[in-house]
């Protein structure tokens, strides 16, 4: 079987770029060969100075593709996901925007925290002509509703990003 050699071009959240090699396997010289369904399976983070790297896991037709990745230097961002519950019956305010403080988990003083709203939230935003936007003062997360008073409950994705400076 023959392999199809490429190279990767990761940049990480600190501008730092890594290139990392990685091979395909494909079909005999002459034979059309059948597209891939690549996969993204794990991204683990390794020490800073660490070298990159990828592995493939599955099938020739379906390839995964797991990828090591060191952390960058002082100065720089570090990312994690996690959700945050919007309650209803808990926002603050007689009109536009209303307010209401919210735990995240993980957030600090020095976190960027931005809502991710899945596809089917922003259309249901969208025809409520409604808007979220979100402030961290000393590691207190408040979420602002601009537009109506939300009615229902939400569990929205956030990404946290640790800004140093």
């Amino acid at each position: 079987m023959k392999l199809k050699h490429y190279k990767l071009k990761i940049v990480t959240a600190d501008g730092m770029t890594h290139s990392v090699p990685f091979s395909v396997p494909c079909g005999e010289d002459g034979e059309p060969g059948k597209m891939p369904n690549i996969k993204v399976g794990q991204v683990n983070m390794l020490p800073q100075g660490s070298n990159a790297s990828v592995t493939i896991t599955g099938t020739p037709e379906e390839p995964i593709l797991n990828f090591s990745i060191p952390s960058g230097g002082g100065g720089s961002a570090s990312v994690r996901i996690s959700t945050v519950s919007i309650l209803a019956n808990r926002w603050v305010g007689t009109s536009s925007p209303y307010s209401q403080v919210v735990t995240v988990e993980g957030a600090t003083k020095n976190s960027q925290v931005d809502l991710t709203p899945s596809v089917e939230q922003l259309a249901i935003f969208h025809e409520k002509d409604l808007a979220f936007v979100t402030e961290n003062e000393d590691g207190v997360v408040t979420v602002y509703a601009i537009g109506q008073k939300p009615e229902n409950d939400y569990t929205i994705q956030v990404t946290i990003t640790e800004v140093y400076v």
